[in-house]
């Protein structure tokens, strides 16, 4: 049958369906932009997504991608057969999107599980030490040279010769010292 323009009435049938259709694979690009944006930026501050969120993301993009595929597909299918590569750099395009959404996604996943320690302000950084629990109770020492060998016996029983690393037993040399030997070791020193 012929239109009132003298064109098959298939012929625009089709054209309108591969408008529609090619809409309908802009918009789930389009989505697929958005929650990209969001992993751009992200990738300055990995707290700014939450681990839930990529998990979504990476859902919705496994979903749009079998969307445009399906869609994708029915253009084909719809268009003249010269316009078949035009549409296939489309579907290029999008993988290639696709690809760099799902590579930020997994990048933000790892950071999110990587331990974020903290700089201060002279650019070193700062560890959180955990105190083991001691076999004994370390004896305080003030500093008097008479009480020396027997504070450095029972401290070498305690903590010298036990697991802690260095850091750990400058912890606690530094916390039995009182009175006049208090202060001898610095935070300096624990930190090397």
């Amino acid at each position: 049958m012929v239109g009132l323009d003298h064109t098959p009435k298939r012929s625009q049938d089709e054209a309108t369906d591969a408008k529609v259709l090619i809409h309908q694979r802009g918009q789930i690009k389009r989505r697929v932009t958005l929650i990209n944006n969001i992993l751009e930026e992200a990738k300055e501050d990995p707290t700014k997504v939450t681990q839930p969120q990529l998990k979504v993301f990476a859902r919705k993009f496994d979903v749009h991608y079998q969307e445009y595929s399906a869609v994708h597909g029915e253009i084909l299918k719809s268009i003249p057969s010269s316009k078949l590569d035009e549409q296939d750099e489309m579907l290029t395009a999008f993988d290639v999107l696709h690809t760099e959404a799902m590579n930020r996604i997994e990048k933000l996943s790892k950071a999110r599980s990587q331990p974020v320690v903290p700089a201060d302000s002279t650019g070193t950084q700062q560890f959180i030490m955990r105190q083991q629990p001691l076999r004994t109770p370390i004896p305080s020492f003030d500093g008097r040279v008479e009480t020396r060998s027997k504070f450095q016996t029972m401290f070498e029983d305690n903590v010298a010769k036990g697991n802690d690393s260095d850091a750990m037993k400058l912890h606690h040399l530094d916390k039995a010292l009182v009175g006049d030997a208090s202060g001898w070791i610095t935070a300096k020193m624990t930190s090397m």
